[in-house]
């Protein structure tokens, strides 16, 4: 590019940047029509950060802390540095996008200037920083959340590593910044969908090698463990003891083991075989006009289909960075493979387009929705601009029969100390029925003082009531009994929102032989305190016999 062009191209992006701002700002909230449970998961993530725990140690999450760090930050600034400016949960979920946005925004430039012509830079650009600050996850449907947002932060620092790996840089002394960019992102990912930096790392190293890149690849890997190295001595070495568990914690969960389709479907089933297809020819052709680069995109691929696979919706976002190296790298006209390569760019822009439409028209959509569709999820003042549909917080819907995963003994399925638990689930009304819930823990004499353990996947009643988180519990419930050491009571919902959870949890508890004694039953749940020294079980079921 030319220094004119580089001014345009800069203008371009921070024109962007403020258009998303602007829209953010009218919005004034944060208002969503699906994904409860995700987005209580989420507030869980953030309040739980800002009150200054941390991810992995105090409690379990396989999602890494640079997903969530962005908003704990901007919620906790006024209460750290005294600022009079306070702004509620769903407002620092929007920023938080922003400020992510922000700070990749370097990184975006850098890649447009050194090798993108001033057209397919614009693109590239608008279409990265436009994952970051969507307000969907992708795919089709029009609905409004941040689900899996990580996913998206992914997905923008995949396709700026995978176009700084395959396109060579137009101007000299690239070295460095290219692997400063590299080592930082794939830092990045680490610490915010590790199977995504893992699935990256060996692709990258070989294709710098094969590209005869080393000091790229050197540099890179000096920028990355400094990064960890930093992590390191704020949360000392545990830290990632206790993050590896998490990781393997989630990809061993009995009750979701991947989280849509499986490998095979993402690479052949006729949703996805011709973006497969299309990513085999355009490296073929590619290795034809530019061996190196070529080679590099052809061994990427098997990490985009892994990418795929491990997110929601298996959305192959990665058609972005294959249209921008195969348009970036296009021959003269009349030379070499133009017209093929160009043919597979178009291609894969075409079966691109629904879902970056969606992800781009998503923050317009957000802005201008009627407002009073919409109520709080929170009563609290910090949490009231975080609001969702009424159609959708309408009363708790149940369902019958109980569904419940193949991993769960049949035999187990409805029976806990000797009692019968109702056989159902609950389909609709997760938020207006955790609601209720928290109002009856609020109102037990005695009062509880922390969240009880959750026999389901999900345990935001703290949310809805004035209770402590339960140190070292699981926002969203993967394996095992995390936090239970630490829990005083045991919450059994009577339809849980996922059932095969609720059973592997009191599988679990039977297991040890904690003494539970009954507390309460009734308003949808029955609340057990647990008695933690040995010897207690026994006495505990002969009470609930009685």
């Amino acid at each position: 590019m030319s220094r004119a062009q580089i001014r345009l191209y800069c203008g371009f992006m921070l024109g962007f940047l403020a258009l998303q701002l602007g829209l953010t700002l009218y919005a004034g909230a944060l208002r969503f029509d699906r994904d409860a449970g995700d987005m209580l998961h989420l507030a869980d993530l953030v309040l739980r950060m800002t009150a200054g725990q941390v991810p992995h140690q105090d409690f379990m999450t396989p999602i890494g802390d640079l997903a969530i760090r962005p908003f704990a930050v901007l919620l906790s600034l006024p209460t750290q540095f005294g600022i009079r400016w306070q702004i509620g949960l769903g407002q620092a979920l929007l920023w938080g996008q922003i400020l992510a946005a922000l700070v990749l925004l370097p990184a975006v430039i850098w890649t447009g200037v050194s090798r993108l012509p001033l057209w397919l830079a614009c693109g590239f650009g608008v279409a990265v920083l436009g994952m970051v600050t969507a307000n969907t996850y992708g795919g089709s449907d029009p609905n409004l959340s941040l689900l899996a947002h990580s996913n998206r932060w992914a997905w923008a620092l995949t396709s700026l590593v995978v176009v700084l790996v395959v396109v060579p840089a137009r101007c000299d002394r690239a070295d460095v910044r290219d692997g400063l960019i590299i080592g930082l992102a794939l830092a990045a990912l680490v610490l915010i969908k590790a199977d995504v930096a893992l699935a990256l790392l060996i692709p990258v190293g070989l294709g710098l090698l094969i590209q005869f890149r080393a000091r790229v690849m050197w540099v890179g890997i000096l920028a990355a463990l400094a990064v960890w190295a930093g992590y390191s001595l704020i949360f000392g070495l545990g830290y990632w003891l206790a993050y590896f568990y998490d990781l393997s914690a989630g990809s061993h969960s009995s009750l979701r083991p991947w989280p849509s389709a499986s490998l095979v479907q993402v690479i052949l089933s006729p949703a996805y075989a011709p973006a497969s297809l299309l990513a085999l020819i355009g490296a073929w052709l590619l290795r034809r006009e530019s061996r190196g680069p070529g080679l590099t995109l052809l061994i990427l691929l098997p990490a985009f289909a892994h990418i795929a696979f491990q997110n929601i919706g298996n959305d192959p976002i990665w058609l972005l960075a294959l249209a921008i190296c195969l348009l970036a790298q296009l021959p003269a006209s009349g030379e070499g493979p133009r017209l093929g390569l160009g043919g597979v760019a178009l291609g894969a822009l075409v079966l691109l387009s629904p879902i970056m439409l969606n992800l781009l028209v998503s923050p317009l959509r957000h802005a201008f929705l009627p407002r009073d569709q919409y109520a709080p999820v929170f009563s609290t003042p910090i949490g009231a601009d975080l609001q969702i549909l009424t159609d959708y917080a309408g009363p708790a819907r149940m369902a019958m029969p109980l569904r419940v995963s193949k991993d769960i003994d049949p035999a187990m399925q409805t029976l806990f100390l000797d009692r019968t638990l109702p056989d159902c689930t609950l389909t609709a009304g997760l938020i207006a029925e955790t609601r209720d819930q928290a109002a009856t823990l609020r109102a037990l004499k005695p009062a509880l003082q922390v969240q009880p353990f959750v026999a389901d996947y999900l345990a935001p009643h703290w949310l809805f009531a004035p209770l402590a988180p339960l140190q070292g519990g699981a926002p969203w419930y993967y394996e095992g009994l995390p936090g239970f050491a630490n829990a005083s009571h045991l919450l059994v919902p009577d339809c849980p929102a996922n059932p095969s959870a609720r059973q592997l949890i009191l599988s679990y508890v039977e297991e040890i032989g904690v003494g539970l004694h009954e507390v309460h039953q009734g308003a949808g749940f029955s609340l057990y305190a647990i008695d933690h020294a040995p010897g207690t079980a026994s006495a505990a079921k002969e009470d609930a016999q009685d």
